[in-house]
């Protein structure tokens, strides 16, 4: 029979044992750090969006000059602090989506390097109100379609509304 020794240990096996456990508590470690940034730096759903009940209505609209006039309502139950406007300029207006962007006439409302998108905040509008705005499509021969997105900002955060209304044009 032969001889066993045990005296004589290979340390090579411990020493990649050791290393897998290192880099399974490295990645481990990476793993709760990221996990916790992400926490940190993303907002959780009940922190602030904008609420269901958020609703613009067009009411009526006009277009003369190359001005398309809306008059808009808050037929929702919260204040709005602005909306994004997006038009279309498709002979069929069923296949395309409103993808122009279109500024409002006066300045106040515009923000500067986001066509677009026309801000309340210093006047915002209130539940039941009505207002008319208007906006400029000189570069384009005519529009089809109009889409109205509204959003509020909470914390100096802009939350987008679900509640899009898009109208059909005629005549613009």
């Amino acid at each position: 029979m032969r001889e066993i020794n045990f005296k004589k240990k290979s340390k090579r096996g411990l020493s990649e044992i050791v290393s897998y456990v290192l880099l399974i508590v490295i990645a481990l470690s990476i793993a709760v750090g990221v996990y916790a940034w992400m926490k940190y730096y993303l907002p959780n759903g009940n922190e602030g969006k904008c609420p269901d009940d958020t609703a613009l209505t067009i009411k009526d609209y006009n277009c003369s000059g190359k001005i398309l006039s809306l008059i808009l309502q808050n037929s929702g139950y919260f204040t709005v602090d602005g909306f994004y406007i997006r038009a279309s300029n498709e002979t069929d207006p069923t296949t395309k989506i409103p993808t122009i962007t279109l500024n409002n006439t006066l300045e106040e409302y515009n923000v500067p390097g986001i066509p677009g998108r026309c801000n309340l905040q210093l006047s915002p509008f209130n539940v039941s109100s009505t207002r008319q705005f208007d906006f400029e499509y000189y570069s384009f021969n005519s529009l089809t379609r109009v889409q109205i997105q509204p959003y509020v900002i909470t914390n100096n955060h802009l939350y987008l509304c679900k509640n899009k209304v898009t109208i059909d044009l005629q005549g613009c």
